[in-house]
């Protein structure tokens, strides 16, 4: 037999993720986590919108708070230093950040916060 900790006895608790809503020419989701660089991860999975809205991903629009981003990103680089960006997140998902910067501080955004994808023009 192997032991791998003590039993726990407390009460577990159901954490709840919204499911993004996704329609042929919007998807709208919130953020949910923020990581200690102070990115903001989202419930929007690119793998829902892809494969149908044709056009390419720097035509699409994201919307957090009064926040417009033109176009997701394929990774930090494509955008200067303290630049906001929407880029595709290790997970597949939306992630909001600010390249060498914290876009949770420069927004002023917490995890619930609303957030809008547009497939674009």
């Amino acid at each position: 037999m192997v032991e791998v900790g003590p039993v726990y006895h407390g009460t577990l608790t159901e954490l709840s993720v919204p499911h993004p809503r996704v329609t042929p020419h919007r998807a709208s989701g919130v953020v949910t986590a923020i990581d200690r660089f102070g990115n903001l991860l989202t419930n929007i999975e690119l793998g829902l919108v892809e494969p149908f809205w044709p056009q390419p991903k720097s035509e699409w629009i994201v919307q957090i708070g009064q926040q417009r981003i033109d176009g997701v990103r394929d990774c930090y680089v494509d955008v200067e230093s303290g630049d906001l960006l929407a880029l595709v997140s290790s997970q597949g998902e939306l992630e909001i950040a600010v390249r060498d910067g914290n876009a949770a501080d420069e927004l002023g955004v917490a995890m619930g916060q609303s957030v809008i994808l547009v497939a674009g023009n």
